[in-house]
């Protein structure tokens, strides 16, 4: 995937109360979350952090089910014939079912 600014991003906070994310080279600003000089609220900062690790996030997610595909990532299978053991899968498939839409939304196909 292309087309976004690469990261990683940085937050800074100028004069203490208005949050921005800059990109890697420390001059683009990706966004910024103006507070009307009140200092932000107690979720504004974890927002702002979290928009900022986005292309972090982005890249250990495809790493993973690059991996995966790759057939890198294995299992023990010891246990497959044990009862239950197919429920004990299902935390997996949903992690990667959520990686995957995860990288389609940032790619803008999560329709």
């Amino acid at each position: 995937m292309s087309g976004h600014t690469p990261g990683s991003w940085r937050v800074i906070v100028n004069d203490e109360v208005n949050p921005q994310i800059l990109a890697a080279d420390g001059e683009k600003l990706i966004g910024e979350f103006p507070t009307n000089g009140h200092p932000p609220d107690s979720t504004l900062m974890p927002d702002v952090r979290l928009m900022a690790a986005a292309p972090d996030l982005l890249s250990a997610c495809q790493g993973l089910i690059k991996m995966m595909d790759d057939g890198l990532l294995v299992r023990d299978i010891s246990g497959d014939g044990a009862s239950g053991w197919a429920i004990k899968q299902l935390p997996l498939v949903l992690a990667v079912k959520a990686a995957t839409e995860a990288i389609a939304k940032a790619a803008g196909d999560d329709s």
